[in-house]
């Protein structure tokens, strides 16, 4: 079978949120980007078929239990976690900042994610 890659354009039910920097509370950060990303999203926003979530790599040592809480806490079906240096979500970019980006939202129909290790 062939497999086939397409960019998704940012839809109505697809956000994204950067927290504020948390040096040394990488728990703060998370919970202030997913407070944030549920507000952007609304109260009657569907169950994500996707999330991404970005670590500002400050807070690698949390990386682990973020992605478990971030997974938790969305009840996406699929979550994606990156560590990187830079961080972008809501509009927002920070650069070696201790902080991280969430995005979220409802795919296509027909649209198919599997996860991968």
């Amino acid at each position: 079978a062939s497999r086939q890659a397409t960019a998704l354009a940012p839809a109505a039910g697809f956000k994204s949120i950067c927290s504020g920097p948390h040096p040394n509370d990488a728990s703060a950060a998370l919970d202030e980007a997913l407070t944030l990303l549920a507000l952007t999203r609304g109260a009657d926003a569907p169950t994500p078929d996707l999330a991404v979530l970005t670590v500002g790599l400050p807070l690698e040592a949390s990386f682990e239990s973020l992605v478990d809480e971030a997974f938790e806490r969305t009840g996406a079906r699929v979550l994606v976690g990156v560590l990187g240096a830079g961080v972008l979500g809501g509009g927002q970019e920070r650069e070696l900042a201790p902080c991280v980006a969430v995005a979220a939202g409802t795919l296509p129909p027909g649209s198919e994610v599997a996860p991968f290790s």
